[in-house]
Parts: C-alpha cells; sequence; structure tokens
C-alpha cells in the first residue's frame, strides 16, 4: 500500500508546548493532514467548548504556509455553563492563532449568514450537539459550502443524544463520499461537496476496500495513541477486570485488546453497510409493491373474464352441435390410415350430389377409379 496517498510530514507533528492541554487529541494527526491534503482556503468550526481539532488545523495551516483563512464560531448559547473555560479558550487563541484565525460570536441560527456563499472548504463540528445543529440546517449551511467542502464529525463511535454523533454521521455519510477513524470515539468525514479534493480522492476510496480502510484506521490509533486516545484507554481499562488483569498485563497485550477492538469495529461497520444495502432494497420493494398489487388484480380480473366467457362457450348449443357432429363424423370416418383419403374421396361427391344429383355423382366417382 502506498501511504503517501494517506500520511505526510504533517501526520506527524506535535501540538505546540505552549497550547498542548488544549490541541491534545486523538485526532490531531488526522487533522494537520487533513489540512496538508485538502489545503482549505477557509476552515470553520462550530462551537468552540473542544477546540483541539480547530487549534490544530490552525496551527497545520500556519506551518504549511497555505492562505487559509480559520474561523471559531462562539455560539452565544453555549457559554453560560462553561463561561471559564470559554473565556481561557478564546484567550489562548487570540494569543496563538491571531495571525491565521479569529472568533465570531453569534447564535446557531445566525451562523449560517456570517458566510458567503461556497466558500467554507472545512467545517468542524466541536461536539455531538453542533453536528445536529448542523444536519437540522443542512440546507442553509449547503449555500455557504464550496464544491469541495469537508465536514468533519467528532465521537461517531459512541451513540446516545448529546454524547456522541454515531446515527448522525451515518445519516451524513449516506449516499455521499465518506471515512470514519474509529479510535478515541470516532471521528468521520464526509464529502457535502459536488466534487472531492484531490488529496482525499483515496482516502474516500479506501473506505470501500476493508484491508486498506483498517491499516489507515491503525496508522492513525496508532499515531493518535500518544495525545490521549481516551476512548480506547476506557475500553482497555474494562478489559483490565478480566482474569488477565492486573499490573502484569504488558503493553504487547494491550496493543493486541486495542488491534481486537479496531477489527470489531470494522466488523461492526460492515454489517452497517449491509444494513443499509438491505433497508435500500426493502425500500425499493416497498415502492414497486403498489405496482405489483395493481398487475395482480388486473390479471386476475382477466382470468375470471376469460373463465367465464369459457364457461359460457361450454353451455352454448353451437358447440353442443359441434360436438355432435364431431361424433357422427367420427362413427362415419373413422381415424384409420385411409381415412384422409376417405375423407378426400367422400367430400367432392357429396358436392357433386349437391349440384348434379346423386347418379350423377356416382358416375364421376367411378369414372375417377
Amino acid at each position: 500500500m502506498d501511504v503517501s496517498a494517506y500520511l505526510s510530514e504533517a501526520s506527524f507533528w506535535t501540538p505546540d508546548p505552549a497550547l498542548e492541554p488544549l490541541c491534545r487529541s486523538p485526532f490531531s494527526p488526522v487533522a494537520s493532514w487533513l489540512v496538508d491534503a485538502a489545503r482549505p482556503r477557509k476552515v470553520v468550526q462550530l462551537g468552540l467548548r473542544e477546540p483541539g481539532l480547530y487549534l490544530t488545523a490552525c496551527e497545520a495551516a500556519r506551518r504549511l504556509g497555505i492562505d487559509a483563512r480559520c474561523l471559531l464560531i462562539d455560539l452565544a448559547e453555549d457559554d453560560a455553563p462553561f463561561g471559564a473555560a470559554v473565556m481561557r479558550i478564546r484567550e489562548a487563541h487570540d494569543r496563538s492563532y491571531a495571525g491565521v484565525s479569529r472568533c465570531l460570536s453569534v447564535h446557531a441560527a445566525d451562523a449560517p449568514a456570517a458566510f458567503a456563499d461556497g466558500s467554507i472548504d472545512l467545517i468542524l463540528a466541536s461536539t455531538p450537539d453542533d453536528v445536529e445543529r448542523i444536519q437540522s440546517s443542512l440546507g442553509a449551511w449547503r449555500a455557504k459550502l464550496a464544491s469541495g467542502a469537508i465536514l468533519v464529525v467528532p465521537r461517531t463511535c459512541v451513540e446516545g443524544r448529546g454524547l456522541g454523533s454515531y446515527a448522525a454521521f451515518r445519516d451524513l455519510a449516506d449516499g455521499r463520499p465518506s471515512f470514519e477513524f474509529t479510535h478515541g470515539g470516532g471521528l468521520g468525514l464526509v464529502a457535502l461537496g459536488r466534487s472531492i479534493p484531490a488529496g482525499l480522492a483515496a482516502l474516500f476510496e479506501a473506505d470501500a476496500i476493508p484491508s486498506r480502510r483498517n491499516a489507515i484506521r491503525q496508522v492513525y490509533a496508532r499515531l493518535g495513541g500518544g495525545a490521549g486516545d481516551e476512548a480506547s484507554a476506557t475500553v482497555l481499562d474494562l478489559a483490565d477486570f478480566g482474569p488477565a488483569s492486573g499490573p502484569n498485563r504488558s503493553h504487547e497485550d494491550r496493543l493486541a485488546l486495542r488491534e481486537e477492538v479496531l477489527m470489531l469495529r470494522e466488523e461492526l461497520a460492515h454489517l452497517e453497510d449491509v444494513h443499509r444495502a438491505v433497508a435500500r432494497e426493502h425500500e425499493a420493494l416497498s415502492r414497486e409493491a403498489p405496482w405489483l398489487r395493481r398487475d395482480v388484480e388486473h390479471l386476475r380480473h382477466h382470468y375470471t373474464f376469460a373463465a367465464a366467457q369459457l364457461e359460457e362457450v361450454r353451455r352454448s348449443t353451437a358447440l353442443k352441435v359441434i360436438e355432435r357432429g364431431r361424433r357422427v363424423r367420427g362413427r362415419l370416418f373413422p381415424q384409420t390410415p385411409l381415412h384422409g383419403r376417405c375423407l378426400g374421396v367422400s367430400i367432392p361427391l357429396a358436392r357433386g350430389a349437391a349440384v348434379a344429383g346423386p347418379r350423377a355423382a356416382r358416375s364421376r366417382a367411378a369414372g375417377r377409379r
């Protein structure tokens, strides 16, 4: 496998030590590579309660020297419960990334109106709640997205309203190019535009090849492990309660468990693909069912009509006369090897008798012999 299509130098960058707590994310390598591969002109994050990916994207844009404008949307309705944390995030943002990014405070309903049509290349959702906001107002956001726009969805392996984006990601990815990283609670990429950035084409194509898809996930799971893979760590901690638990559990055992988790998630993703295919087939058959029922009713009507006509013919006088004539013919002209010859002689004889009389007919028949 040519790893250059899925990895770059940016994949190995580490966060700025001054912002390391805020930038800490198991998906920092993904975010850095994504900016390097997609080369977005405008990066937008809705919500700032979890700024790790956005700040990593800003750092990548600055280190790559690309002409990218980044905008962090501070949703006013989210500020009250997290006022102190939001203030610290904004201060760190302004201190380190004022040259490439700015922060804008708006209400969620007014956020799409803050952008020009076709201007957003990369849009990140901070939390599952922000994913739902984008999904519910996708019509308003769609006009603001560039032709190759990519949506980044967090916590795609976590279910539960407000806790994860498991269902939302699958709805958004249905019928669209997508890729899901399954470590760290999950991170999904969905192509919302009409086209795919050239640097991301190979990644989205790999989603249809299980072996390649799993290899990419494993690489970024290892790269992101040093940044605090909280979800995988939780799974491993739960596994530590088994019979092999305790301080004797080796690093290799933990890696083996992580690989098993990845394989199970891979199998789950495959089963979900099968489920979606079956659901689409069921929907198609459901649409065809009314037409098939009408066709069956139409054929049943024709069958009933034809059966009634046949019964009427069976009871008719004409059929009785025809059947009686067939029986008479059978007695007069039995089915023998001479049947055809006798019938050929009898017909001219009958015609001659009808025209010239019986004697003339017999004379003509005797003359032919």
